[in-house]
This record gives structure tokens, sequence and C-alpha cells, in this order.
């Protein structure tokens, strides 16, 4: 079951990293990049400014300052950027994170958004479940499953077929509002229902009652305001930790560029290999970190070899602590390692630092958009750990190897 496991993890992100499918992104920073073609396969793009107006026949990947979609997607929009606009339907599902964002369209499947503005116009018609976390949420359009709203300030003016599951501190429900179902709300302040919005089922009101805290922290919390509320949300959490990943991914590539360069060199020339040395590390090692320390515990209760036992639980805390960090640290490589695959074919220099920050960027995006994507996600974050583990393995393999033959 184990071997069938990682054979699967193995070839998922093989694919994802080897196959060639159309990468369209602008090799400069400020020039515009227009897909006007009809696309029959998968597209990753990225870039400054992004502008569909052509078909895409499969999933559209897209990352930029500000990215305009007009054109029509077969299967599902993954889209990340400052704002963004969605003009054109999509036949699946949408999972959107930016600054402001608005949604104009017809879309199959389920609407996952996160950002500082939405707008949900009247014009979108969303066949499945909504999932919207932001600041400021205006939502005019009709959806067909569920509600889920996480924000700060909400205008629900559109309608629902099913239940509307609201969490913000300022709710309206506009006179055009129509929701076939309940109306569930959490919030400090009750809710301004407007005259002539029909609410089929019950209205229920969870009131938040304020928690009396010390000034200091009142402060930070003031301070905090919308990105306080959007943290502790599932998807505000993820993009929370993609910028922490993001930056301490710039610091270690600015700290460490040659060990980088390494990885990359050895991930190409022997990813087979590298991919048997995580495998080995990464289930490895804690199995020899538990019977070394079953031994330092029997060590410690005889006299002879107590001070063997005790030298055996400092060696195994410090491997333990080791292990953790160069786990934390795999994604981070194999994330840098994606990027430079998909920017060595623009012919820019990568070995200048800002164009390295943004092969790393392009690559812990597209590892986070997959692994957030439901069942698969949690395959490919494991496929990601097991790969980049093994390529930092064979690193200080080549290393200690080289130490010793200089000896």
């Amino acid at each position: 079951m184990k071997k069938t496991f990682i054979f699967i993890a193995v070839i998922l992100i093989s694919m994802f990293c080897f196959a060639s499918p159309v990468f369209a992104f602008t090799a400069k920073s400020g020039e515009n990049l227009n897909i006007t073609e009809t696309v029959n396969d998968d597209v990753y793009s990225f870039g400054n400014n992004i502008t569909l107006t052509g078909n895409i026949n499969g999933d559209l990947i897209t990352a930029g300052g500000q990215i305009i979609v007009n054109g029509n997607v077969a299967a599902d929009l993954t889209a990340a950027g400052g704002q963004i606009t969605v003009n054109g339907n999509v036949n699946d599902d949408i999972r959107i994170a930016g600054g402001m964002i608005t949604i104009n369209n017809k879309v199959t499947g389920d609407a996952v958004i996160a950002g500082g503005q939405i707008n949900i116009t009247k014009n979108t018609v969303i066949n499945g479940d909504l999932i919207v976390t932001g600041g400021k949420i205006i939502v005019e359009g009709e959806v067909k499953g569920k509600v889920e709203i996480n924000g700060g300030q909400v205008d629900f003016a559109g309608k629902s077929e099913k239940d509307v599951n609201i969490n913000a501190a300022d709710i309206t429900i506009l006179s055009s509002a129509v929701i076939n179902g309940n109306l569930n709300y959490t919030s400090e302040n009750q809710a301004k229902i407007a005259e002539g919005s029909k609410i089929s089922g019950k209205t229920n009101w969870t009131k938040v009652v304020p928690q009396k805290v010390s000034p200091k922290i009142s402060q930070k919390a003031r301070g905090g305001g919308i990105f306080g509320i959007f943290a502790t949300t599932w998807i505000g959490s993820k993009i929370f930790n993609f910028v922490n990943m993001f930056i301490l991914g710039i610091l270690l590539i600015l700290a460490i560029p040659k060990v980088f360069k390494k990885f990359n060199g050895r991930m190409k020339s022997s990813f087979g290999i590298c991919t048997g040395a995580g495998a080995i590390g990464l289930f490895g090692i804690p199995i020899a970190v538990l019977i070394l320390g079953i031994i330092g515990v029997i060590l410690l209760f005889t006299v002879i070899g107590s001070a063997v036992g005790f030298s055996l639980f400092i060696i195994n805390t410090l491997i333990l602590i080791l292990y953790i960090v160069l786990v934390y640290f795999s994604s981070i490589f194999l994330s840098f390692f994606i990027g430079n695959l998909i920017f060595s074919r623009s012919g820019m220099n990568l070995d200048k630092y800002g164009w390295k920050v943004l092969t790393y960027l392009v690559g812990l995006a597209i590892i986070s958009v997959i692994c957030a994507i439901p069942f698969i996600g949690w395959i490919v974050n494991f496929a990601a750990i097991l790969f980049g583990f093994g390529g930092i393995i064979m690193i200080i393999w080549d290393w200690l190897f080289s130490f010793k033959k200089a000896k």
C-alpha cells in the first residue's frame, strides 16, 4: 500500500513538472499579455497585465497584477492577483484570491473567492456553492447552491436557492434579495433587513458578545481590522501561510543562492535518485530517531551507560530539529525548482536575484494552488515534501562526499 501511495504521488508531480502544456507569461515587468487564440489545453499565465479574450478548452491558472478574463474557460479557473475581473463563463469551479475582485459571469461549479473588495454582479449565475471571504463583499447575482460568507461588511442583494450563512461585523440584506432557505448570520450587531426582501425560511441571529481584553490587545485588534478577521478563515490562513513562505523563501535565496542552484542541478540530473532519497529520509529518519530514543532511555537506567544515553538523547533532539526544519524548507526548494523549469524557456537571465524571486513566486503559487484542491491536494503536498526533502538530502550527501574526498 505504501509503495502504491508513493508511486501515485510521484506520477502526479512528475506529470505536472515535466509535461509540456502551454505556458503563457510576460518576460518583462510592465508588458501586457493578451491571449486571443483558442487553446485546446491547460494554460498557465503569469505577468503584470493579463487579458484573456480567447477561449481555453482546459484549466486556466493565472497570476498577475491585473487580470481580465473575457473568454470562456472549459474547466477550472484559478487566479491570484491585485485586480481580477471575470466576464467569461467558467464550466467548472473558480478559485480566486486578490485585492479587488469582480465576478460577472456564469459558473457551472462552485466559486471559492477571497479578497479585499469583492463584487458579485447581478449578471452572475453560480450553479454550485458560493464561499466568500473578504473585507467588503457585495452579492447581487444568483446562487443555486449554499452561500457561505465571512467578511467585514456584507451587502446581500442577490438570489439564493438554499441557505445563506453570513459571519460579518456589518450585514445588510437589501430589498432585492431572495433567499429560498434560512438566513443564518453571526455578528455583534443585528442585520439590517430591508422591506421587500424575501426570506422563505427562518432568520437566525447568533449574537457575538465582545470579550473584554486588555488595552494593548484591543489596540492590536483594531490595528489588524479586516486582516484579523480574514486571517482566521480557512482561505485567509492559506494566503497568510503563502505570504510567510514567500518572505522566508526570498530571504533564503538571498542568503544561500548556491544551495538553490545545486538543488536545481541535482533534481534535473537525478530526479529518481532524489525521490528515493526523499522516501528513505522521510520515513527512515523518524524510525531511526525512535530506535535511538529507546536505546537512550534504556542506557539512562544503567550506571555505565547513563552518559552514553544522555548523549544519545541530545543527538536525537538535534536530529529531530534538523529533520523538521528540512521538511519545512523542502517545499521552498521545490517551488524554486518548478519556477526555474518554467522560466528556463524564456531566455531570461535567471542568475539575477529579481528573476530568482519571480521564479520562486510562480513555483510557490503553483504548489499552493494545487495543494488547495480537495482530495488530491494532500497527495500533492506529500509529493512536494517527498521530492524537496530528497533533493536536500542529496545536496547534503554530495557535500559530505566531497568533504571526504578532499581529505
